[in-house]
């Protein structure tokens, strides 16, 4: 039989043919997306150079890597429009299915948030003297405080990277959920998914720091006496590790329940 009819089998072929349903506006998303990029990346460089290095325009750099993220934890809304009657009658696995719109929002991420990003960070760097800025970024928070104090190995490094793809693929699962369980306000349901998510690990986040943070004072205190705050700062970092780690395995847990949650809704043959 045809691979292109035998659903027994995962296929390649069907599944970058969902695709070409959405060919039109995925080309759209791509360039508004690229072009958007650009532009705050041209305002970060601006802000940056207008306050001569200051935590104002490092703050405003934050702002602005936030509101990128942002945009690209709603890539699925770009499959909100379809034909329900069309896509009964295409030939492709739930497995299929998941495969391209879990892939296709993933690759959008990574390929414009950190490939397309680091590119123009470092053509900038040959244009404007803070034109990489990350480069410049990394140099300013090191200035901030006694870099010889902390020390971040590779297995810091793996999870916190993992920690981050875990946190992309689980809000971008999340809004694929959305798309596919709601007919009405699309777009900003999954505006509040990356919203909701942020507010939440960070009010998390900020109370067990501060938790961490008054117990290490104490304990430094009561051994020396005083307050060093290098050694405050290292200290404070280092019992993060422990949350960091639990963080991620709560990610894959989530990212895991929700995956699965889409791959049963993409079990319907009018969801595609």
């Amino acid at each position: 039989m045809n691979d292109n009819y035998n659903t027994d089998r995962f296929s390649w072929q069907r599944c970058i043919s969902i695709g070409h349903l959405y060919g039109r506006g995925i080309k759209k998303q791509l360039i508004i997306y690229s072009a958007i990029i650009v532009a705050f990346y041209l305002v970060s460089v601006l802000l940056i150079s207008v306050g001569d290095g200051s935590d104002r325009g490092v703050g405003a750099y934050g702002v602005i890597t936030s509101l990128i993220a942002m945009m690209l934890y709603i890539t699925p809304v770009v499959f909100a429009s379809r034909d329900t009657t069309l896509m009964a009658q295409l030939p492709v696995t739930p497995l299929e299915k998941f495969v391209f719109y879990s892939g296709y929002s993933l690759a959008v991420y990574i390929v414009l948030g950190f490939g397309l990003w680091y590119l123009i960070c470092w053509l900038g760097g040959f244009i404007f003297s803070v034109g990489n800025i990350n480069t410049f970024i990394q140099n300013f928070a090191l200035s901030q405080i006694n870099a010889e104090n902390f020390e971040f190995g590779p297995i810091f490094f793996c999870i916190s990277t993992a920690s981050n793809i875990l946190q992309a693929m689980l809000t971008l699962l999340t809004s694929l959920y959305v798309i596919f369980t709601s007919s009405r306000h699309l777009i900003v349901k999954c505006i509040l998914v990356p919203v909701v998510y942020v507010i939440g690990v960070g009010l998390i986040s900020g109370i067990v720091g501060v938790i961490l943070g008054i117990k290490g004072a104490f304990n430094q205190v009561a051994e020396s006496n005083t307050l060093n705050p290098d050694q405050f700062v290292s200290d404070l970092i280092s019992s993060m590790f422990p949350v960091l780690i639990g963080i991620t395995v709560f990610l894959l847990i989530a990212t895991l329940i929700v995956g699965r949650m889409v791959y049963k809704r993409l079990q319907h043959p009018r969801i595609a």
